[in-house]
């Protein structure tokens, strides 16, 4: 395990570097920061580090590094959708009748629309309204 530690960190320091210098020179081309930044820069690193190999690794890591950061940046979208807070939806509000303006006030005295008592006692308004017009 020791033997191997400088090995492996320069591999991930070598992916890490590689990575961020196409992330960042994707993001100044493009005027965008988005998932695609990654993908790309994925696609680059896996095929700048395959170089050595030949033609063949350069397309098969080039594949691998645009598809498992496809992955990574896809499921980084997916739980930052699911951990959104839904819009609150405005409560429905059930509008009832106000109740009725009370009949009196509070010393006994009636505060209700004024009845006219001129039918009650024989007269009719609405003739002597007309009668008075004709005047």
């Amino acid at each position: 395990m020791r033997l191997r530690a400088p090995a492996t960190g320069g591999a991930f320091a070598m992916w890490g570097g590689c990575f961020c210098t196409f992330d960042c020179t994707f993001t100044f081309l493009r005027k965008k920061e988005d998932p695609w930044n990654a993908v790309m820069a994925g696609a680059c690193t896996g095929g700048i580090l395959a170089a050595r190999a030949g033609t063949r690794a350069i397309v098969t890591g080039a594949a691998v590094g645009g598809f498992l950061l496809g992955l990574i940046e896809g499921m980084g979208l997916l739980v930052g959708r699911m951990m959104q807070p839904t819009p609150m939806q405005a409560p429905v509000e059930h509008r009832q009748k106000p109740p009725p303006p009370p009949t009196s006030n509070i010393y006994g005295i009636p505060t209700d629309t004024p009845r006219r008592f001129s039918a009650e006692i024989g007269f009719n308004d609405v003739a002597e309204i007309e009668a008075e017009d004709r005047f």
